[in-house]
């Protein structure tokens, strides 16, 4: 009776999550961890499918309250307990390894991220259904950092045309928005990907926990071509990431800041927005975000501290491997 009832909890939770009154779940599930962990452990040993849902349905409370690192190990051991990437597909396994594989992406966990990510399209191909547009455009975003622009526009584009034929899945829709539009900006084509965040930011301010991210994605879109749009979203993004209590997407919102100011000419203000990204997301356990922070910031810092530039991005292009690469890209960043 325990396990159901906390079961109902995360279920709340994922029934709402897109809603605008989200946060009120949301906060509950966290005065509420510690019973929604003995449930879990519970549905573990007697409903490993159970286990796996609940696990799945609490992905807001991993990400906005910076438990990652209990999500990823909660959704691995889930997905275990079924059966693993062996064990029959079903929707439910497809959706808890495209949420492992954004949890295992923010904790800089590269190689399970892709790994988690390519199953699960390959399962959703073994059901017969189309692959999940979140794992798609994830993908396709590491693909782009990773320095191969074309497969990471491929496919971004292909998720967001999933998602466009199945109107009723706002949920991926926004997602795919969101990233697509700055994965574009990334290859050049910053109008498009501005154009595109602006639309995920109508949506998500319908949302009561998602405006942050659409906000932030917006200002790592148009910081080249439009530095003081970049600035005003990531204010904006900076105050509501307060409002809904998340570290990671604070110091997501003061590293979009830092762009627009390197982007204005203003390199002190720059700097002074990355270091107080990375103290967000230290705390948050965004390993992923401090990397590419970090990146950014020896951008800042070249024409002013040319030493400790070299030594950031030198630092990072030796930590930060992408995947399905040969090393030459890590090696020519390096240099």
């Amino acid at each position: 009776r325990h396990c159901e009832f906390f079961s109902n909890f995360a279920s709340d939770l994922r029934r709402d999550m897109w809603s605008d009154h989200a946060l009120g779940p949301l906060n509950r599930c966290r005065l509420e961890l510690l019973d929604l962990r003995r449930a879990f452990e519970h549905a573990l040993t007697n409903d490993p499918a159970a286990a796996l849902v609940m696990a799945t349905d609490l992905y807001a409370l991993w990400l906005i309250r910076d438990l990652v690192a209990d999500g990823r190990r909660w959704l691995n051991e889930a997905i275990e307990a079924v059966g693993g990437v062996e064990g029959p597909p079903t929707s439910e396994l497809i959706m808890a390894l495209d949420d492992a594989g954004t949890l295992a992406w923010v904790m800089a966990n590269t190689d399970e991220a892709v790994r988690h990510l390519d199953t699960a399209i390959a399962m959703a191909g073994r059901l017969g259904v189309q692959p999940p547009p979140k794992a798609l455009v994830r993908l396709g975003s590491i693909r782009s950092l990773a320095g191969d622009l074309s497969e990471g526009r491929r496919l971004c584009e292909l998720a967001r045309s999933i998602a466009l034929d199945q109107s009723s899945d706002l949920e991926s829709l926004m997602v795919v928005e969101r990233t697509l539009g700055a994965v574009l900006a990334f290859s050049g084509d910053a109008e498009e990907g501005t154009a595109i965040c602006e639309q995920a930011i109508a949506r998500a301010r319908k949302t009561d926990l998602w405006l942050t991210s659409a906000l932030t994605n917006l200002a790592y879109a148009t910081f080249e071509i439009n530095p003081a749009r970049a600035a005003e979203v990531s204010l904006e993004a900076i105050e509501d990431s307060k409002r809904i209590g998340s570290k990671y997407y604070q110091g997501s919102a003061w590293a979009g800041l830092a762009l627009a100011r390197l982007k204005s000419g203003d390199t002190a203000g720059s700097c002074q927005a990355y270091a107080e990204a990375l103290l967000w997301m230290l705390d948050s356990g965004a390993r992923q975000n401090v990397l590419l922070s970090l990146l950014r910031m020896s951008e800042s810092l070249i024409d002013v501290a040319t030493e400790s530039a070299v030594a950031l991005s030198a630092g990072v292009a030796a930590l930060q491997f992408g995947p399905g690469t040969d090393g030459t890209w890590q090696e020519r960043r390096y240099r």
